[in-house]
């Protein structure tokens, strides 16, 4: 596993304007085109399936290494962005992470499916887990803790890639066609757990059965001993914003378990999907929503064949 690390030596004077100092003789035109290139540049890290290197970051801002690293330096420095040593190139840092998990408890969205997520964990005894997608990536941003001594307890704020379990299944579900398939083009099949789906024909198909079902289950997917079940939260348009997800160890979650939390699970997120304005007849109902219906999805197969 890469070490990454977000501390470097204090940036240079050269660079410091983004952080907040002034540097001499530089306008303040020069200052917020220097501001928006760093939030470009974020932007790149933050639609990435994976670690991006000084070279990939130059060629897509159109812009010279020089830049690049300089850039990368202040916001390394104030924790934006995180380092591997082992592949050189970088990620996201943890800070952003923080503040993206402070900004949505701070907002109506976390408030609303909380209560809903409390009495969720009441009916299952298990974790339940809010995620949302972030570019190529899903990202946890709320958790209902198990009051059982053994259970999961991620961290809010983690970030996975799309194509690993069955939240980023949902989620890929509620995209268009053509946001399906630039995901497709940008994510990698790396091992995760045991039945972790390492191939894209695969995926397609269960991605096409998620559509159908309206939920989706994974077992040793994410990782060995940890299984869960599926849904999506929609908004007052009907597309698809957010996975609740009830998850737990697979000692405790067979599959006939799992499917035992299916009813549960879609009230539960039709009931957040109403609060949030959608008015759709009922969670499975795609025939009205954006995003990947029955049909679309479908297509995904035909795709791929030809």
């Amino acid at each position: 596993m890469s070490e990454l690390r977000a501390s470097r030596p204090k940036a240079s004077d050269s660079d410091s304007h983004l952080a907040g100092d002034k540097v001499k003789g530089e306008s303040p035109v020069t200052t917020i085109q220097s501001v928006s290139r760093a939030i470009l540049l974020l932007q790149h890290l933050a639609d990435s399936s994976h670690d991006l290197g000084v070279s990939d970051l130059a060629r897509l801002m159109n812009t010279t290494k020089t830049t690049v690293h300089r850039l990368l330096a202040v916001l390394r420095d104030a924790g934006l962005v995180a380092y591997s040593y082992e592949s050189r190139r970088y990620r996201l840092g943890y800070r952003i992470l923080h503040w993206a998990s402070v900004s949505l408890r701070q907002t109506s969205f976390i408030q609303v499916c909380h209560p809903h997520m409390v009495r969720l964990r009441d009916l299952t005894g298990e974790s339940v887990l809010l995620h949302v997608r972030a570019g190529a990536a899903r990202v946890c941003v709320h958790i209902v803790e198990s009051r059982h001594e053994l259970c999961f307890k991620p961290s809010v704020g983690e970030m996975l890639p799309l194509n690993r379990a069955g939240a980023g299944r949902i989620l890929m579900a509620g995209l268009s066609l053509t946001e399906f398939e630039q995901i497709m083009r940008r994510v990698r099949w790396d091992s995760a757990g045991p039945n972790a789906i390492l191939d894209s024909m695969e995926w397609r198909k269960e991605v096409e059965r998620a559509a159908r079902d309206g939920y989706s289950i994974a077992e040793h997917e994410r990782v060995l001993g940890i299984s869960g079940v599926n849904v999506p939260i929609r908004d007052v348009g009907g597309s698809v914003i957010a996975v609740l997800n009830v998850a737990g160890p697979s000692v405790r979650l067979d599959r006939s378990r799992l499917e035992s939390f299916v009813e549960d699970l879609l009230s539960t997120a039709s009931s957040i999907s109403a609060d949030l304005g959608c008015s759709l007849a009922s969670p499975t109902d795609h025939s009205q929503s954006n995003g990947l219906g029955v049909n679309d999805s479908l297509l995904l197969v035909d795709l791929v064949k030809g």
